[in-house]
C-alpha cells in the first residue's frame, strides 16, 4: 500500500524569498524570529516549526457538511431513550472491533461494518503519528476483508491545533487510499481523550472537553462521541457535556464551515508532518504481522507516556486544577474503572498527582509562606511556591513581612520567600525550630533548608522533603 502526496504550493526555488516577505512583515531580524513564529508542542515535547521549504495545501474533498454528535457509552439521568454510540454497535452493526487485537479480526466477514478504536493508543500514552500508524496498519489487514464501512475512533486532548492536524492528516490518508482504490467507506469518530481526564477540578475538564469538540469539528470528525466517566450520575454535568457540542454547532457555527483549518500554516504543516511520518512508521514495519506490529505501538506508548508524566509533575506541562491554580478546598474520591485491552492501558500524566492529593486529604498539614521586602519584587515567587504547594490539596497561607525577624510556629512546613541577596539575613533571626524549611531560590543555598524552583519533579520532590509524603509513597 502506498500513499501519494499532494505537490507543495510553494516552491523551495521561492521559500528564502517567501521568508524575506514574511520577515518584512512581521517586522523581525532573522529566520530564528521568524521561526519561532510557527512553533507548536506536540505529545512528545516536540518543537515542531512549520516553517519549512516544503508548504502542502491539502484540498479535503471528503470533508463532512456536519458533525454528528451520539453518545459513546453511558446515558445521563433520565435520558435512556437517547441513542448512543455503544447502543449503534449493539444493535446496528453486525461485526465489531472496538479493542486492539489481532484475534478480533479472524471471524470478520466480507461486507460488515468495523469500529477501530484507536483513542486506545492516544489513552494509553502514544502520539498522533503512532495513532496513525496505527490505522495505516489496521487498514492494511481489512483490505483483504472487502469491509462496507470501517470507522475510526481518535481520541483528541485539548491542544487544539495539533488535534485539528491529526483528524486532517487521517481524512488525506483515507482520501489517498480511496484514489488508489480502496473499496471500503470510512467515517472518522473523535471523543474526548481518557488520558486526560481528571477527578479534580470538573470544571477545567469540561473546558478541555470543549476544547476537543471543537478541534474534531474543524479537524473534520463524522461523529463526535461523548460521554460522562467522571459521574454518570451527575445531571448538570450530562447537561454541560451535551451542550459544549450544541454551542460548537449551534452558536459558533463550526460544524457549517467545510475545512476551516484550511490554508493555515502551522495546521497545513503539521498534517503533512503527520501523513509523512506515520506513512514512514507503516513502510519501515510493513513486513511484521498486525499483532507483531501492536506490541511495538505498545511499547512505544509506553516509553512516551513516562515523557510525558516527566513533563506534567515537573509543571513544564500544565494540567489546570491539578498540577497548578488547584484548589484546595475541593475534595474527591478517585474511581478508576475503565476496560480497555491489556496492551493499551488508560494512562493518566496527572495520576500520581491525584493520588497523592486523595491521600493527603486524611492528613493534617498546614504550611505558611512568609514572604519579606518589598511586595512587588518576590510577587512572582510568592505566586508560584502557593500553587506549587497548593497541588497537594492544602491551602498555603501567605503572611508579608516587612521586617526579617521570625519563629516558626505550629505550622507543618515553612516557606520562605524572598531576594536571593536578602535570604542569609533572615536566616540568620530565622528559629525553625524542626519544622522543613523551604526557600524559593535555585542560586542560594543555605543548610537545612530545601531549594524550590521551577522543574522540579512535584512527587520526587514531597516525597525527600516531606515526612507526611514519604510515609504515603
Amino acid at each position: 500500500m502506498m500513499l501519494g502526496l499532494k505537490e507543495p504550493i510553494v516552491s523551495v526555488s521561492h521559500f528564502e524569498n517567501w521568508c524575506s516577505d514574511l520577515l518584512k512583515s512581521f517586522k523581525l531580524d532573522d529566520l530564528e524570529q521568524l521561526k519561532n513564529r510557527f512553533r507548536i508542542l506536540t505529545d512528545e515535547g516536540l518543537d515542531f516549526c512549520a516553517l519549512t521549504e516544503s508548504h502542502p495545501h491539502y484540498y479535503l474533498e471528503s470533508f463532512p457538511e456536519a458533525t454528528q454528535f451520539c453518545r459513546l457509552k453511558l446515558k445521563g439521568p433520565g435520558e435512556e431513550d437517547i441513542p448512543s454510540l455503544q447502543d449503534k454497535i449493539d444493535l446496528g452493526i453486525p461485526e465489531l472491533m472496538l479493542n486492539l487485537e489481532q484475534g478480533s479480526l479472524d471471524n470478520l466477514s466480507e461486507n460488515s461494518e468495523v469500529i477501530v478504536n484507536l483513542a486506545h493508543i492516544q489513552q494509553a500514552g502514544g502520539n498522533a503519528v503512532l495513532e496513525l500508524a496505527g490505522m495505516f496498519s489496521f487498514l492494511d489487514v481489512l483490505e483483504k476483508k472487502n469491509c462496507q464501512t470501517i470507522n475510526f475512533i481518535f481520541a483528541l486532548d485539548s491542544r487544539q491545533f495539533y488535534q485539528i492536524s491529526k483528524l486532517r492528516a487521517a481524512r488525506v490518508i483515507l482520501d489517498a487510499l480511496k484514489d488508489q482504490g480502496y473499496r471500503s467507506e470510512f467515517k472518522i469518530i473523535a471523543t474526548p481523550s481518557k488520558a486526560e481526564y481528571s477527578f479534580y477540578e470538573k470544571s477545567s475538564l469540561m473546558l478541555r472537553n470543549t476544547a476537543s469538540i471543537s478541534a474534531a469539528m474543524m479537524g473534520g470528525a463524522d461523529w463526535i462521541a461523548l460521554d460522562n466517566a467522571i459521574d454518570p450520575e451527575d445531571e448538570t454535568f450530562w447537561r454541560q457535556t451535551r451542550n459544549a457540542f450544541h454551542v460548537m454547532a449551534e452558536e459558533s457555527n463550526l460544524s457549517r464551515t467545510k475545512d476551516p483549518a484550511a490554508g493555515s500554516l502551522l495546521v497545513e504543516s503539521l498534517t503533512d508532518y503527520l501523513v509523512k511520518e506515520s506513512h514512514k512508521w507503516f513502510l519501515e514495519n510493513q513486513s511484521l504481522d498486525l499483532d507483531s506490529k501492536l506490541s511495538i505501538l505498545s511499547k512505544a506508548c509506553e516509553e512516551l507516556f513516562l515523557i510525558k508524566r516527566e513533563k506534567v509533575e515537573t509543571r513544564k506541562t500544565i494540567i489546570v486544577g491539578v498540577n497548578n491554580y488547584s484548589d484546595p478546598s475541593e475534595f474527591t474520591a478517585l474511581k478508576e474503572n475503565w476496560k480497555t485491552p491489556e496492551k493499551f492501558p488508560v494512562r493518566r500524566a496527572v495520576a500520581r498527582i491525584e493520588k497523592l492529593r486523595e491521600a493527603l486529604q486524611r492528613k493534617t498539614l498546614s504550611p505558611i509562606l512568609y514572604s519579606f521586602g518589598e511586595l512587588n519584587q518576590v510577587f512572582d515567587r510568592v505566586n508560584f511556591a502557593k500553587n506549587f504547594f497548593e497541588v497537594t490539596g492544602k491551602e498555603v497561607h501567605h503572611v508579608h513581612r516587612k521586617d526579617f525577624d521570625i519563629e516558626a510556629g505550629d505550622e507543618s512546613f515553612i516557606i520562605l520567600c524572598a531576594r536571593d541577596a536578602d535570604y542569609p539575613q533572615i536566616i540568620e533571626k530565622f528559629k525553625a525550630h524542626g519544622r522543613p524549611v523551604f526557600i524559593v531560590s535555585r542560586e542560594v543555598k543555605i543548610p537545612q533548608c530545601h531549594n524550590l524552583y521551577q522543574g522540579l519533579n512535584l512527587i520526587d520532590f514531597l516525597s525527600d522533603t516531606l515526612p507526611e509524603v514519604k510515609e504515603l509513597l
